[in-house]
């Protein structure tokens, strides 16, 4: 029977770091949260929620909302935002009056 020949790994391919992924982790997890906040408006303006988990996710997307209320993210945030929740959002980005 042929024997198979022995690969050698080196010391240093063997504990490489990936710093791309420990880099690129951070990134989608706040691409994740703030891509969650369109499903969560649909929740808040359903009125179906209790009001400990209602405050409780208000609290966890104040950032997002002041994002969209007080930054350059005014506009992409908020055509966003109109695909979940139409009528609280035109399609501009802007809210609707009540």
């Amino acid at each position: 029977m042929d024997a198979q020949p022995e690969t050698t790994i080196s010391i240093d391919e063997k504990h490489s770091f990936n710093w791309r992924l420990f880099i690129l982790w951070p990134f989608l997890t706040l691409l994740l949260y703030v891509l969650s906040f369109g499903p969560v408006l649909t929740m808040l303006a359903s009125n179906r929620l209790d009001p400990s988990v209602e405050d409780a996710l208000k609290t966890v997307y104040y950032p997002v909302w002041m994002a969209y209320s007080q930054t350059l993210l005014h506009k992409p945030l908020g055509v966003y935002m109109h695909l979940w929740v139409p009528k609280v959002i035109d399609k501009n980005g802007d809210e609707l009056d009540p």
